[in-house]
């Protein structure tokens, strides 16, 4: 997938950013992103019955975009649903996290789930939560 560089201003020239994007040396703090974590043997027939996205064909160590809705139909949260050996990450925005992850544990009843929040140990592109972020600022700033 190639990005379409945009141009700005009266002398059009290339957005920096996006011209930045392009080449791949991009460094985002992602502290606006909360991390829910979802392990044990069910975890995927679990997240396949609560998200949009079709779990099953989420490979290791790749993702799916997909959403969580409420009974009715209506779209709770857009979620990005991440897939490793221990399990699944599902990131989300960082002010609606701690509502969905209560939601989602009112369902877990006997399945083989353990669904934690994350936030703090996963770094993901480079940021993660307060914790993660602060290290970051320590290594690079």
């Amino acid at each position: 997938m190639s990005l379409p560089l945009q141009t700005t201003g009266a002398a059009r020239q290339t957005d920096p950013d996006l011209a930045a994007a392009r080449s791949g040396s991009v460094l985002a703090l992602l502290g606006h992103l909360g991390v829910l974590q979802f392990s044990g043997e069910d975890a995927g027939t679990f997240l396949q019955g609560q998200l949009s996205c079709d779990v099953a064909e989420v490979g290791l160590r790749s993702s799916s975009c997909g959403a969580y809705c409420s009974p009715k139909g209506r779209m709770l949260a857009n979620v990005l649903l991440l897939r490793e050996e221990a399990g699944f990450h599902m990131v989300l925005s960082r002010d609606i996290a701690p509502s969905v992850h209560k939601q989602l544990s009112k369902f877990v009843m006997r399945a083989k789930v353990k669904v934690s929040d994350a936030e703090d140990t996963i770094v993901m592109a480079g940021a993660a939560g307060p914790k993660a972020a602060r290290a970051l600022q320590e290594v690079f700033f």
